[in-house]
């Protein structure tokens, strides 16, 4: 409902197979099927895809993250979905199994990882923002314990602050309230945007404090809002998050917010602490962090110029 438009990664092949949930969505310019098979055959971007596939799955990291899982959860991926570089080195480490001639087996955490890193590459590709509801999925693919190596970037989370139509809401009654709703809701995304670019800007304490007040009060203003006009519509609903990395543009700001992150617990900051702030909004809290990203990300247009960045919802029972 946040979203101005969504996208996923749909083969050629299956184009034709979506339900009529997909199909009203397209029909509304509300979602966009990607193809794999034209990012992974005419994309300039492609080998550098690969290259950054291969490290991965050779990074200690990951090693560390295979040992730790069984072979027994499968991940069914469709074979356009990779492209022969990768699924030939998949084959050298006997980590792939053909199913026929359109479907692969992969283990789960290879296709948790793989598909993530695919996902980000079109999304940055077509000027989406990638998205997951699995934060270790974020982690996997993101995050660094590495404070040498790691490049830090803000972590933000909205806890409990989005009222959201519950999962079996017909879809044409949630197109029904985003239009009726437009100007709220664009407005509401407009509060997300001025904020984290105000968190971006911030040069001290005090000014970090004073941003996180005042978006506070304006999530509490624009969350009840939102609460009440699906209660008019009588669209029934529960309390979604949301985390985002942002670009942290100003060196200091790093230190600033680990700063904080001690002086608030009086432990040494730990990567992904946070500290909260009270929301009016029941059982809401905006938390901010400072976690570290692989440095190879570090250039990617998702952190330079989206103020998302990589997000995930999870869901806060009523």
């Amino acid at each position: 409902m946040y979203s101005e438009k969504v996208a996923s990664i749909v083969p050629y092949d299956l184009k034709n197979t979506v339900n009529s949930n997909i199909e009203l969505l397209t029909a509304n310019n509300e979602y966009e099927m990607l193809s794999p098979e034209e990012f992974l055959s005419n994309n300039k971007s492609l080998r550098q895809f690969e290259l950054d596939v291969f490290k991965h799955f050779s990074s200690a990291k990951f090693q560390k993250a295979s040992s730790q899982q069984s072979n027994i959860k499968k991940t069914i991926v469709y074979n356009s979905k990779f492209s022969y570089q990768i699924k030939t080195h998949l084959k050298e480490m006997s980590l792939i199994k053909d199913l026929d001639n359109n479907w692969s087996a992969v283990p789960q955490y290879i296709g948790d990882s793989y598909l993530s890193i695919l996902a980000k590459y079109m999304a940055d590709d077509y000027y989406y923002t990638p998205a997951t509801n699995m934060v270790k999925k974020e982690d996997l693919i993101y995050s660094t314990e590495n404070k040498t190596t790691g490049t830090p970037v803000g972590e933000l989370l909205l806890l409990g602050c989005l009222p959201t139509p519950i999962s079996n809401t017909p879809i044409i009654e949630i197109l029904k309230f985003k239009k009726q709703r437009e100007d709220e809701l664009t407005n509401f995304r407009g509060v997300l945007r001025n904020y984290f670019t105000k968190l971006n800007q911030s040069e001290s304490e005090n000014e970090i404090f004073e941003v996180l007040k005042e978006f506070e009060d304006e999530i509490k203003i624009g969350s009840n809002n939102l609460a009440r006009q699906l209660n008019e519509n009588k669209v029934l609903f529960k309390v979604n998050s949301l985390k985002t990395l942002l670009d942290i543009k100003k060196p200091a700001l790093s230190g600033l917010i680990s700063g904080i992150l001690s002086s608030s617990v009086n432990t040494p900051p730990e990567i992904g602490a946070s500290i909260g702030v009270a929301s009016a909004v029941a059982g809401s809290v905006i938390d901010i962090g400072v976690k570290y990203m692989e440095t190879r990300y570090n250039d990617q247009k998702e952190i330079r110029n989206s103020p998302y960045s990589y997000v995930f919802f999870t869901t806060q029972r009523l």
